[in-house]
């Protein structure tokens, strides 16, 4: 989990959370990983910029098993700040015999003042499972305030 901080005036808040490896190689391999990014605050014409995306979850061998639970909580401008969201380019691969590939992916953008600026990626994720008996689910749910 990483939590932003507070920015005032024409300050700017900037979180990074996301570009996070997870790979287990092996035999009966598992790759569990779960991340969370919340931005931080912004105020007057302040800028809040959350990257919490990137993430990579692989798990390789027979009978993988990869699963990813990437969330992002943009941050708050006040006034006529800018909130700058990026929660998406997530890769979660699972190759190996009977093979499982679960990922869920939830982006929400945080609130802009006034006359602000609200910019919400959550997009460009990757979901496969590479082998005989796979299977692969993916679950994206992208929202703006």
């Amino acid at each position: 989990t990483t939590l932003g901080g507070v920015a005032g005036r024409h300050g700017v808040a900037i979180t990074n959370g996301g570009d996070n490896r997870n790979i287990a190689s092996g035999k009966f391999s598992f790759a569990g990983q779960d991340t969370t990014t919340v931005g931080g605050t912004a105020f007057g014409r302040g800028r809040v910029i959350t990257n919490g995306g990137g993430n990579l979850n692989l798990a390789r061998g027979f009978g993988s098993t990869a699963t990813q639970s990437t969330t992002t909580v943009g941050g708050t401008a006040f006034g006529r700040g800018t909130s700058i969201t990026n929660g998406g380019i997530n890769t979660n691969i699972a190759a190996g015999k009977f093979s499982s590939a679960d990922q869920q992916v939830v982006t929400l953008g945080g609130p802009a003042g006034r006359r602000g600026l609200n910019v919400v990626d959550g997009g460009a994720n990757t979901n496969k499972a590479l082998g005989f008996g796979s299977s692969a689910s993916q679950q994206v749910f992208t929202s703006a305030q």
